[in-house]
């Protein structure tokens, strides 16, 4: 604070040991903070317990993984693991304020399917085993959607996954690079001491 960092284009990541002080403070400047449950279990870090106060509270992962479905899945069981309240419209809401904070680094409104809104979009092919309505939506994102379901993407209105298939992209070439390099990068890592 003393630095004056703590602003409404500052991200906190983790944040684990937040007091209610500190909050209320991140809160009252409008400040975003990433809630990584993911990347905090597999640290063995601990829990922020204090979330629900956080206002422009974030679903984030630190490189654990990009799945955003998974990280929402994982963060909304361990904080039921952790006896606290939230239920999936709470956890659903945090993911999609997101959009907040990308309409503070790039142009356009972000979030909503309506006229003048970027059109970045995906596309699921579910199949809901109970009925999907807008009341239980946040519900079938936790306990039934999965990153499997995507079909297509479309980011600022054109198609970068299609039917399960990169546009302009050769995956299995991709995939073969990266497995000549990962092979040198942990034959370099396997030379340094622990």
């Amino acid at each position: 604070d003393e630095y004056g960092l703590l602003t409404d284009n500052a991200l906190l990541v983790h944040g684990l040991y937040l007091n209610e002080d500190e909050i209320g403070k991140i809160n009252e400047r409008g400040v975003f903070f990433a809630h990584n449950p993911r990347s905090n279990m597999n640290n063995h870090v601990g829990y922020c317990s204090h979330i629900r106060d956080v206002k422009n509270l974030l679903i984030g992962t630190d490189g654990c993984g990009g799945n955003m479905f998974e990280e929402l899945k994982i963060g909304f069981f361990k904080h039921k693991d952790e006896g606290l309240s939230w239920w999936p419209p709470q956890y659903v809401e945090a993911m999609n304020r997101g959009y907040r904070l990308v309409e503070k680094y790039f142009d356009g409104s972000f979030g909503r399917v309506e006229v003048g809104m970027v059109a970045d979009l995906v596309v699921t092919d579910y199949h809901n085993p109970t009925p999907l309505v807008q009341e239980n939506a946040a519900s079938h994102f936790i306990w039934g959607m999965s990153s499997n379901c995507v079909e297509s993407v479309i980011v600022d209105g054109k198609v970068v996954m299609g039917n399960r298939t990169f546009a302009h992209l050769d995956v299995d070439e991709i995939y073969r690079e990266a497995a000549k390099v990962a092979k040198r990068v942990w034959k370099e890592v396997d030379t340094i001491a622990p």
